[in-house]
C-alpha cells in the first residue's frame, strides 16, 4: 500500500509478517473433515447415534472374538427354553441354542451388510 505523506513523498508500507499470518489464518480453507466434524458435533442426535453405533461395533467385535460361532448353531434339545443364567445370558430357544450368541453373531453380519450398502450408495 502506498501512502502519501504531507510532504508529498510516497512511502511504501509492506505488511508485517504477523499481519500476513493473521490474514492467512482468517481466510484459510478448513478441511472437509474438520467442517463436517464441526457441524456434526452440534447435533445431539447425531452424536448419540455415533455413540450407539460405536458401542454396538465394539460389543460385536468382543463377542465374536470370545464366543465361538458354533455355540450359536449347536442344538441341544435337553436345554431348550431355559431362562437366562450365567451360562446362557439371554436363555435358550426352543432348539436349545444360545440366544445371546445368536443375536451378536447375527449383528456382525447385519453391520457388514449395512456398511456394504452404504458403501455402494456412496
Amino acid at each position: 500500500m502506498d501512502n502519501i505523506t504531507n510532504t508529498g513523498t510516497v512511502q511504501n508500507e509492506s505488511p508485517s509478517l504477523n499481519n500476513v499470518e493473521e490474514v492467512y489464518q482468517t481466510y484459510k480453507k478448513k478441511s472437509q473433515f474438520k467442517e463436517f466434524w464441526r457441524r456434526f458435533k452440534k447435533s445431539k442426535t447425531a452424536l448419540m447415534g455415533l455413540i450407539l453405533l460405536v458401542s454396538l461395533l465394539v460389543v460385536t467385535l468382543i463377542v465374536s472374538l470370545t464366543i465361538p460361532c458354533q455355540m450359536a448353531l449347536d442344538q441341544n434339545v435337553m436345554i431348550k427354553l431355559q431362562r437366562p443364567s450365567g451360562e446362557h445370558w439371554f436363555g435358550t430357544d426352543n432348539y436349545g441354542r444360545d440366544i445371546f450368541s445368536r443375536i451378536f453373531h447375527g449383528a456382525k453380519y447385519s453391520l457388514l451388510i449395512g456398511l456394504a450398502a452404504v458403501g455402494m450408495g456412496m
